[in-house]
């Protein structure tokens, strides 16, 4: 049931003390499950602008910098900024080839300076990987020192800690009676959706991105999508709950949360770039 509010009316005491691990198992029953992602390490690039624990969603202005994307909420199961309501998997498929196109940049200074390659990574990940860990653990209630969980003693920042992260916000959100809210699950998803947008891929051509990245720079971008895949996994606990219905309208499940994360069919910034990138190296290797 929900109330006037959209929210639903789940108690700790109606929520499974057992939740469904998201998590792959291994083969063998003595090892440990796998991680939901391989860790990773990269380089703090915004160690000298770092997040300033304010207001997620204005954090740009007070960075000086303009976002110029805007998501555009045409129905529940479509991602930001593309409408595939009432295709086929094939038309979905081909639009996503077509979506590969030049758009107007993303990003601009307030200063009116060029905005760098590596201007742009160390301002989203201080943005989406820091203040996004940030937002999310506030909403669901989870306390969390975010600089001393994911920054390691090289001075490095490690992924590790973004598995097993859907399960902690869960359990918190339960503590909070909040697992199951599904005006907490909007604002989640409304995060998850807007972080998506702005890791799309810029270009000055077809082919041809407008930013030349390093292999590090290029896997700070990726450890970004890794957690808003993150953040899915979390909204599907939610889901999971006995219990938990939804209308049409709403459209809350799998679908309407891997549809609004659909990064099969756009392209996120960078990770063509890796690719090549990983390849040049495996083939230096022998």
């Amino acid at each position: 049931e929900t109330d006037g509010s959209g929210s639903s009316s789940f108690s700790a005491s109606q929520v499974p003390t057992k939740f469904v691990n998201l998590t792959m198992p291994q083969l063998s029953p003595n090892m440990p499950p796998r991680p939901e992602f391989t860790p990773f390490q990269v380089p703090n690039f915004c160690e000298s602008n770092p997040y300033d624990d304010k207001d997620f969603w204005t954090y740009p202005e007070r960075c000086g910098w303009i976002v110029h994307a805007e998501d555009a909420r045409c129905h529940v199961l479509c991602p930001p900024r593309l409408c595939l309501h009432g295709m086929s998997e094939e038309e979905i498929l081909e639009e996503s080839r077509l979506n590969r196109d030049v758009r107007d940049p993303m990003f601009s200074r307030l200063d009116n300076k060029p905005v760098l390659a590596s201007d742009k990574v160390a301002f989203l990940q201080a943005w989406l990987f820091f203040g996004l860990l940030t937002v999310v653990s506030d909403l669901c209630g989870l306390e969390i020192d975010v600089a001393a969980e994911f920054i390691i003693d090289n001075g490095m920042i490690s992924t590790a800690k973004l598995n097993g992260l859907p399960l902690r916000w869960f359990e918190a959100a339960v503590k909070t009676q909040r697992a199951g809210d599904k005006t907490l699950m909007e604002n989640i998803l409304n995060l998850a959706r807007h972080s998506f947008l702005m890791l799309s891929e810029e270009l000055v051509s077809e082919s041809t991105p407008k930013f030349v990245y390093s292999y590090a720079q290029c896997r700070t971008l990726q450890s970004l999508e890794i957690l808003v895949r993150i953040i899915g996994l979390h909204l599907l606990l939610h889901t999971r709950m006995p219990g938990f219905t939804t209308t049409e309208n709403e459209g809350w499940g799998r679908d309407r949360i891997s549809g609004s994360l659909r990064f099969a069919i756009r392209y996120t910034e960078g990770m063509d770039q890796l690719s090549g990138l990983a390849i040049a190296e495996l083939r230096k290797q022998g």
